[in-house]
């Protein structure tokens, strides 16, 4: 078996003879089809797309074994956000906010308008739900009445994306952690009730600094404690809030489509862009 440090020579002799964005796009592909094509290919046309077609069928091979091609990856830490984009917790977070709304005597809300409430801590949360009438001390009191619900709740409906069990397996060979402006204790009950918190080194929450995202904080405090600089480092979120987080820490960033917030992704725009996270490990190692 063939390591891609032998067969790098090969194909590199060979770009010259192909478009180089075509031959490192074929690379970075994992897929049958191509693979098939350009091994057809290779007995009309020359030895070059032989010499690809292989590499790629012997890649094919090692990924169907589960085995990964030993190409260094991207990025070494991943910060992931939690509500939007490992999880979808709406349905439990509108419930608990509408129980709250009702305890304090005003109508339920449509869920689909909590869910724009939704990414910037529980206060402001509640702050939202509750509206102009209520005064700072009453929105804190409204907290403890929602968390004390939601932490009996917070499992109901909540389940990880399509994909993110998946994702997390492939890529536990990285430095993977979770920075959510949520409070931590909630948190972290939802990654273990949901059998994935082994995956994560470090869960850190919006009451685990002074200041919530989109201030660098805790990201900073994740580069420091893992030792990874920023440029080997990535956060994955689904709002404006995750993006800028990244930004102001100065690590890239990538977004997903499939949140509470894409319409957030446009400004201001992720290096990145996927729209599910099933993608995200041929993203960190090609």
């Amino acid at each position: 078996m063939h390591s891609f440090q032998e067969w790098r020579p090969l194909i590199s002799h060979q770009l010259s003879v192909f478009n180089r964005s075509a031959a490192i796009l074929l690379l970075s592909k994992n897929s049958e089809n191509i693979t098939q094509h350009y091994l057809d290919s290779s007995r009309d046309f020359s030895v070059p797309f032989a010499i690809i077609a292989l590499w790629l069928q012997q890649r094919n091979t090692w990924r169907r074994r589960g085995e990964r091609v030993s190409i260094r990856p991207n990025f070494d830490v991943i910060v992931f956000d939690l509500d939007g984009t490992l999880v979808d917790s709406r349905v439990d977070l509108a419930n608990s906010v509408n129980f709250t709304r009702t305890r304090l005597g005003l109508t339920p809300v449509p869920n689909e308008v909590v869910y724009t409430y939704v990414g910037d801590g529980a206060f402001l949360l509640l702050q939202r739900a509750l509206g102009p009438g209520f005064g700072e001390a009453e929105v804190r009191e409204a907290v403890e009445l929602f968390l004390e619900h939601y932490s009996q709740h917070l499992l109901d409906h909540t389940l990880l994306y399509p994909g993110v069990a998946e994702a997390l397996e492939q890529l536990d060979h990285l430095v993977l952690t979770v920075l959510t402006n949520k409070p931590v204790g909630p948190s972290i009950s939802i990654l273990k009730g949901l059998s994935v918190l082994e995956r994560f080194r470090l869960v850190y929450g919006g009451d685990s600094f002074p200041q919530k995202k989109p201030h660098p904080a805790g990201i900073q405090r994740i580069l420091t404690e893992t030792g990874i600089p920023p440029q080997r480092a990535l956060m994955v979120g689904d709002s404006r809030n995750d993006i800028m987080t990244g930004r102001n820490a100065g690590i890239p960033t990538c977004g997903v489509t499939y949140g509470l917030a894409p319409d957030q992704l446009k400004d201001p725009l992720p290096d990145y862009l996927i729209d599910d996270m099933r993608e995200l490990p041929n993203l960190i190692t090609p």
